[in-house]
Order: structure tokens, then C-alpha cells, then sequence
């Protein structure tokens, strides 16, 4: 795992924009992580494990990214990474009728609430876990 945080922190610009992509990509595909308004789809279940596993890495990669800052940056850097997301899914389904149905507000607020509270969660546990030695 110390190998793990210095490869991040010796290219931490790289690895910054590389977590952002990978975010914005699992908050399109990921939408809605619980639909809460319509039916619910089959592949519920299989969402949810890879929303859960995506965003514990993502959780993870910006705990080794961040040393000590506080958490309104990184609950903003969240935030809008997943609207980011939620806005490309918005773009790739527009004109179809799942907008209609997916983009309500109790779905849009229950994705942003999840995933960037969740990242958020981790990244203060890899922080705080992590060997204060690596540099």
C-alpha cells in the first residue's frame, strides 16, 4: 500500500486529472445509484456494486492525493465532479424518454448526496490511515 501512495503523490498532477475523469465517468454511468422515482431496472444490484467499488477508489485516490486539507474543498471537488457526471448523462439521454424519468430531483439529489459523500468518507479514512512517513 506505501508503494500505492507514492506513485500517486510522485505524480500527483497526472493522477489528480486521471481520478477527476474517472469520477465524471462513473457518475454518467452510474445514474441513478437508487432510482427512487419509476421502476427499478434489473441491473440494480449490479449498479450498485460498481458504484460502491468505483467510488471507494475514487475515495482512496484522493486520500492519497490530499495530506491535510480540510473538507470543504474536497466536499466542492466531489460535488462537482458528480454534477459534471449527471450533466453528460443528461446530454447522452437527451431527447429520450428515461429523462423524463431518471432526472428528477430526488434522483439527481440522492446521486450527488452518495457520491460525493462516500469518497468523501474514505478519502478522510485513507488519510488517516496512511503511513505518515510516505512524502
Amino acid at each position: 500500500m506505501e508503494a500505492f501512495y507514492t506513485a500517486i503523490r510522485r505524480h500527483r498532477r497526472l493522477n489528480f486529472i486521471l481520478a477527476g475523469c474517472f469520477s465524471i465517468l462513473i457518475g454518467c454511468c452510474t445514474f441513478p445509484i437508487l432510482p427512487l422515482t419509476g421502476e427499478w431496472p434489473s441491473f440494480l444490484p449490479v449498479n450498485l456494486l460498481i458504484a460502491c467499488a468505483a467510488y471507494y477508489e475514487i475515495g482512496n485516490w484522493l486520500g492519497a492525493l490530499f495530506d491535510r486539507v480540510s473538507i470543504l474543498p474536497i466536499v466542492f471537488l466531489n460535488l462537482g465532479l458528480a454534477g459534471l457526471g449527471v450533466g453528460c448523462r443528461f446530454l447522452l439521454e437527451f431527447g429520450e424518454i428515461s429523462n423524463v424519468c431518471n432526472f428528477t430531483w430526488p434522483n439527481v439529489s440522492l446521486h450527488l448526496l452518495v457520491s460525493s459523500l462516500y469518497p468523501l468518507v474514505l478519502c478522510f479514512w485513507t488519510a488517516a490511515h496512511r503511513p505518515y512517513h510516505t512524502k
